[in-house]
């Protein structure tokens, strides 16, 4: 099932890690830190070691829990803490489309 819920990556599906490829501006993952090129190697206290662990790990989650990440920049560890938000709909996304002036 899918999730409810969303973290604002994209993660590198050709990376035999889950590593983050893009970060949505304004997003959960944007607000916390994450940048493109980081690696996810534990989610909620949990390994990670592919993309799939990510999104099989978001489908437990609600909007609004707190997630503690530990990611890998570099040679460097870091724990990031993302507040995770309710996954808008195609319709939501539309709506927040900026008009055209016409």
């Amino acid at each position: 099932r899918a999730s409810d819920v969303e973290l604002g990556v994209v993660l590198d599906e050709s990376a035999e890690t889950a590593t983050v490829s893009s970060v949505v501006d304004g997003s959960p993952a944007a607000k916390a830190g994450l940048k493109a090129g980081d690696i996810i190697v534990k989610f909620g206290g949990e390994r990670v070691h592919t993309g799939d662990d990510v999104a099989q790990m978001l489908t437990g989650c609600k909007p609004g829990q707190e997630v503690t990440l530990e990611i890998q920049r570099g040679e460097d560890l870091k724990k990031l803490t993302v507040t995770l938000a309710k996954r808008k709909s195609s319709r939501d996304r539309e709506r927040e489309k900026p008009k055209d002036d016409e």
